[in-house]
């Protein structure tokens, strides 16, 4: 599952940054044969993935291995909750703390919103 997430999340920054998948190989040492089995673009469409080659990837785009490996098509659990929306993001230190605390709020909010839709009656 997380190859094909990472796989999905790859060709999306290729796509937006208009990177081949040869010059991919070419800035991350990965071969282009390797990448068509990893992307399904190969016949037999299946690589196995190790945490070495998926970090010289990430490195060779700029971007960090975690952010890779989140499955941005599906919502974070909270459905329900509309008004929220999972970011990742680099910030200067001196903003941390305030994103951090923003973060605990939110945290609370949809714990308590989790926990109230968990005690309505389902219905057929």
């Amino acid at each position: 599952m997380y190859k094909h997430i990472f796989a999905k999340n790859v060709s999306r920054i290729m796509e937006s940054r208009g990177i081949t998948k040869k010059q991919l190989a070419t800035l991350s040492g990965v071969s282009a044969s390797f990448l068509s089995y990893l992307f399904g673009t190969s016949p037999v469409g299946q690589a196995n993935l190790s945490l070495d080659t998926a970090e010289q990837i990430a490195n060779a785009l700029g971007v960090p291995l975690p952010y890779l490996l989140i499955d941005l098509d599906r919502p974070f659990g909270f459905d329900h909750v509309a008004s929220y929306e999972h970011v990742s993001v680099v910030l200067r230190k001196e903003h941390i703390s305030e994103v951090k605390k923003w973060a605990a709020e939110a945290r609370k909010e949809l714990i308590a919103a989790e926990q109230n839709n968990s005690h309505k009656p389902q219905k057929d």
